[in-house]
């Protein structure tokens, strides 16, 4: 398995990664977002046939990505932040410590390998204590003591009033005032050095290209301000230490199962991913149901991309990227 690090712009990288409304976000850059992007660089760089076969690598599980979360590093540590996994955890049903874990939404690699080994097929929920866990000061990373004493408040959220423009004729619409949503990933805090990482499988030599150029085109929404952009990529291969085997799988990335793989879903929640055509003037994307990164389903889903125009051919990536236990 490759990883590949985003390392944030200085003094910060700002993204607009909306999900369904410009008002919410996400502090990650989702696998649906991400492979549009590639897709998008891959056509400029290699040409239109080039790139309709390397998406059918996707199609076909030759090649796979995660979305992209957040990591910390400092001189000797490093600490990978993935999604909390969506299922019951014992403090939930423990009213002092589900106060003071409501915010969790991040954990690290060694809490996560901690929460999918304590996981109980019988009772339905992992039986781990959490109450010498390390947090962030806003609740939103979690972490072993012994990977770190303290996390920083990683991301910094930034709400704009903005006013929706007709698509078509290019100018204001009266009275349509709305809520933007940024977030900003730092460059360094005081003792830490973020970046944003990206885990793949299969052939790399293209799909690394084309993240380094996104380095300088940007991801999201906003490109042309600056947007989305990161300072520089680095790879390295990185393994999973599966805790146990319980026949399960977590997922990394947003996923659109076939049909025949809906009895598999055991633990997740859905996310609306929605958007307008780039071209199109006014028109709508149609919205597709996604099962969101952190959730739980039986080995052997695999996912699919779900085509939303046949001319020009639009798609939304919504393949599997997993780890078992």
């Amino acid at each position: 398995m490759i990883l590949y690090k985003l390392y944030p712009k200085p003094p910060f990288s700002r993204f607009r990664t909306s999900n369904d409304g410009l008002d919410i976000t996400d502090y990650m850059i989702h696998s649906d977002t991400l492979f549009s992007s590639l897709v998008n660089v891959h056509a400029q760089v290699y040409g239109k046939e080039d790139t309709d076969e390397w998406v059918k690598d996707f199609e076909t599980d030759q090649l796979s990505i995660s979305s992209a979360f957040i990591g910390l590093e400092q001189e000797g540590k490093v600490i990978y932040f993935f999604p909390k996994p969506t299922m019951l955890m014992e403090h939930e049903l423990i009213p002092e410590h589900r106060k003071a874990s409501a915010a969790m939404q991040w954990v690290s690699e060694g809490l996560l390998q901690k929460i999918l080994d304590h996981y109980d097929s019988d009772s339905r929920c992992s039986f781990l204590q959490i109450k010498d866990c390390v947090k962030s000061k806003d609740g939103k990373f979690w972490c072993l003591p012994e990977e770190s004493g303290s996390l920083p408040n990683i991301v910094t959220k930034q709400v704009k009033p903005g006013l929706e423009i007709d698509r078509q004729t290019g100018g204001a619409v009266e009275g349509m005032l709305y809520n933007q949503t940024d977030w900003m990933l730092p460059s360094k805090t005081k003792e830490w050095y973020p970046f944003l990482f990206v885990l793949a499988k299969g052939e790399q030599q293209k799909l690394a290209a084309c993240l380094r150029l996104l380095a300088d085109t940007g991801i999201g929404g906003k490109r042309s301000t600056g947007a989305g952009q990161f300072e520089r990529v680095e790879v390295s291969d990185w393994s999973w230490q599966q805790p146990s085997d319980k026949g399960l799988e977590y997922h990394l990335s947003l996923l659109n199962p076939e049909a025949n793989e809906m009895d598999k879903l055991r633990y997740y929640e859905l996310k609306v991913r929605a958007g307008h055509y780039a071209g199109r003037q006014q028109e709508l994307m149609p919205h597709v149901n996604m099962v969101g990164e952190g959730a739980v389903t039986q080995q052997g889903t695999t996912g699919r991309l779900v085509s939303l125009s046949q001319t020009p051919p639009i798609i939304r990536y919504g393949k599997s990227f997993t780890l078992e236990f």
